[in-house]
This record gives structure tokens, sequence and C-alpha cells, in this order.
């Protein structure tokens, strides 16, 4: 019998080209399923990091959890990139652009690992062009194109997602209203966000922004004890007594790097879209 690919409803993509990363991005829009039945009604915005991935996954969860109506929908952005039609070939793909896009500066020793195994040159630290990129092309863009409401938008990501998260709190705290650093790692270049809150810590007493940290028991034997790192830099960030920071850290039992990504983005987006 004949087969046709599965779509996701109420929902569409474009590509967008990026004159501050020079780089190329699929861009996936979820609508809420009344999106069209209520023309007055704005909506708070997800831009979620690693779309090619997670897309489908938060758009139909920020669904469903708005029908038990606790929670708002929501408009999800998916920030992903052009997709190869090979699963493998597109995976490594994603691999190699999100490892300049989310990592705030260079790491020569990453770079070599990360290409041994991807089998081409990796280049890191694009930390700041892609933050220039979703503030200055890609949300006056959303904005223009959908009903959002712009002060209620959420960054959300995973792994080196959830490193560029964390940076992005700091680099730029009131671009978003929450912030949902699922499993940072914070072990990347030496730890180097540590030393990136320190001095932040030294230049600013106040940081005005919601942050949700949360990461799996069983990633403690991954990356450097990614757990512990997380843990200890949330108690960092709680012992500066930063004014206006509403900061929540969650801890999931028995779950690795991979399998805590559904739990700890559903209790990031239900902490976020609370009614």
């Amino acid at each position: 019998m004949p087969t046709q690919p599965v779509t996701i409803l109420t929902s569409e993509e474009f590509m967008l080209p990026s004159k501050h990363t020079s780089r190329q991005y699929r861009i996936m829009i979820g609508l809420p399923h009344h999106y069209y039945d209520e023309p007055a009604k704005k909506w708070p915005v997800i831009y979620l990091l690693d779309g090619n991935w997670l897309f489908g996954t938060v758009t139909e969860m920020t669904r469903f959890m708005a029908w038990c109506k606790t929670t708002t929908d929501a408009i999800v952005v998916g920030i992903g990139y052009p997709q190869n039609k090979k699963a493998i070939r597109a995976g490594n793909e994603e691999l190699f652009r999100r490892d300049f896009d989310f990592t705030p500066e260079r790491d020569d020793k990453f770079e070599k690992e990360a290409g041994k195994d991807l089998k081409q040159k990796v280049v890191t630290g694009g930390a700041d062009q892609f933050i220039k990129f979703i503030q200055f092309e890609l949300m006056p863009l959303v904005e223009k194109r959908y009903r959002v409401k712009p002060k209620k938008c959420i960054l959300a990501g995973h792994s080196l997602g959830g490193l560029f998260t964390a940076y992005a709190l700091l680099k730029s705290p009131i671009l978003f209203k929450s912030y949902i650093i699922s499993s940072p790692s914070l072990w990347y270049h030496n730890k180097y966000m540590f030393d990136y809150e320190e001095n932040f810590s030294k230049h600013h007493k106040t940081l005005p922004a919601n942050a949700f940290f949360s990461v799996g028991e069983m990633e403690e034997f991954v990356e450097d004890g990614m757990a512990t790192n997380m843990l200890r830099f949330v108690t960092l960030m709680e012992s500066r007594k930063y004014k206006g920071l509403n900061l929540v850290k969650k801890f999931f039992s028995g779950e690795n790097h991979c399998e805590v990504i559904p739990p700890a983005l559903q209790a990031g987006l239900k902490w976020a879209l609370k009614k």
C-alpha cells in the first residue's frame, strides 16, 4: 500500500539564512490547535534548540499539557538545520553544526575529538553569533508573522543546547522570560561557564530572569560528572543572591543523558507555562 511522510497538524517550516552566522537554519513552527480559531489571541513562544530532534516531542507535549488547563498552550519555534535524507548523515551534520552554534568559546581539544568522531573539521565558539541570529533575525520574523507575546518568550536547550541556554541566561538575561536548561554541558572547555559566571557576579548584582535547571542521576557517570557540575553551578548562582533571579532546580533519579530529555523538558515547560 502507498505511504507518505508523517506530519504534525497545525505546523509549518521554512528555511532562514543568517547574516550573523553565515548559515542557513530550518525553522519549524508548531501552532496551538486553536490558533486560527482565536484570531485575537496572542501566545507565549518556546524557542527550542535541536529542533530537528526535539520539535515533534515538545510541540505535542505542550499541546497535551494545555488540554488539562493548568498550563498555557504556546507557539513552538524549533531551530534546526537543513536535513539530509539519509538519517545517519543527517545526525552527524546536526552534531557538526551545533558544535559551533552552541559553544561560547573555541576549544581545540574538543574540536580534535569531535572531528575524529565526525570525520570532518569541527569548529567551535559561535554562541555569540548564534545569539545575534536569534535576537536580530529569528525573533523579529516570528513576531511579525505570528501572534506572539514578546514578553513571554522561553528558550529551551539540552546538553550542548543546555550549555548555550545557560550562557544566554548570563549574556542576554532579558532576551527571554524563562530559560529551560536541561543537562547543560558545563564540562565544556575546562568548565568555562564557571569562570564566566564568576566574572559576571563581580560586575552584576541583578539577574532579572527565570531559570529552570535539571539533570539526570545517571549523567554523573559521563563527561566529568555532569550531575555534580550542574548542582555546583546552581549552588554558586544561588549563593550570589542575584536580585530578580527566580531559579529552580530538579534532579531526575535513574535517568541518563538521553532518557532524561522528555521528563526534563516537560517539567521545565510545566513550570514556565503554568497559569
